[in-house]
C-alpha cells in the first residue's frame, strides 16, 4: 500500500475515532468480536452526526462531508416518519462512501458516465481483498427496494425502515473488516 493510501486510511480512522463511541465490531460471521481500536461504533457514528460547525466538517474529505450530511438527513427522515426517504438517503450515503473508498484505495476512478451499482463496487472491493462477506445478495435486495421507492413510489413502514437501519449499519461495519484485511496484506 502506498503512502497516499495509508494517509487516506489514517485520515478516515481519525475522523471515525473522533466521532464515535465504542461498540463491539463484527467478524465476517456477523458476531461480536474484540473491540477494534481504530474504526469504532458505526451505529453511534451514523446516529450521532454532529453539526458541521462543531466537528469541523470543512476539514473532511469532500465525499465524507457529503456522507455525513446525507446520513444526518436520513436520520431526520426516519425521526419524521418519512421511511421511504430514509432508505433512499441511507443507500445514497453508502453508495458515495464505498465508491469513494474504492477510488481512493485502489487508485481506480469511476468515470462520470459509468455508474456501477453499489453491489458491483462492494464485489470489486471484496475481490481485491480476497474476501467474501456474504452481503451482496442482501445489498441487491435493498437496491431493488430503493429502486421501487424511486421509480414506483413505494411507501415503506417503520418496521421496514428499522430493518434497513440494521442492514446499513452492518454495511458500514464492513468497512472495518475491509481495513483489517488491508492491514493484513501490508
Amino acid at each position: 500500500m502506498n503512502s497516499k493510501n495509508q494517509n487516506f486510511i489514517n485520515q478516515i480512522f481519525k475522523i471515525v475515532k473522533d466521532l464515535t463511541k465504542a461498540l463491539p465490531p463484527m467478524n465476517k460471521d456477523g458476531k461480536s468480536a474484540k473491540p477494534f481500536d481504530i474504526v469504532q461504533g458505526v451505529e453511534e457514528f451514523i446516529n450521532n452526526m454532529i453539526d458541521g460547525v462543531t466537528i469541523g466538517i470543512k476539514n473532511l474529505p469532500p465525499y465524507m462531508s457529503k456522507v455525513f450530511e446525507i446520513n444526518r438527513d436520513a436520520q431526520k427522515a426516519f425521526d419524521d416518519g418519512r421511511y421511504s426517504d430514509y432508505i433512499m438517503l441511507r443507500y445514497k450515503g453508502a453508495e458515495i462512501f464505498y465508491k469513494s473508498f474504492y477510488q481512493e484505495l485502489f487508485n481506480k476512478q469511476i468515470k462520470d458516465d459509468e455508474k456501477p451499482y453499489l453491489t458491483e463496487v462492494i464485489k470489486e472491493i471484496e475481490h481485491n481483498l480476497n474476501i467474501n462477506s456474504g452481503i451482496l445478495i442482501e445489498l441487491n435486495d435493498w437496491r431493488i427496494i430503493r429502486n421501487d421507492i424511486v421509480h414506483e413510489h413505494l411507501k415503506v413502514n417503520k418496521k421496514k425502515a428499522e430493518e434497513a437501519k440494521q442492514f446499513f449499519n452492518k454495511l458500514y461495519k464492513l468497512f472495518e473488516m475491509y481495513i483489517k484485511e488491508m492491514k493484513k496484506s501490508q
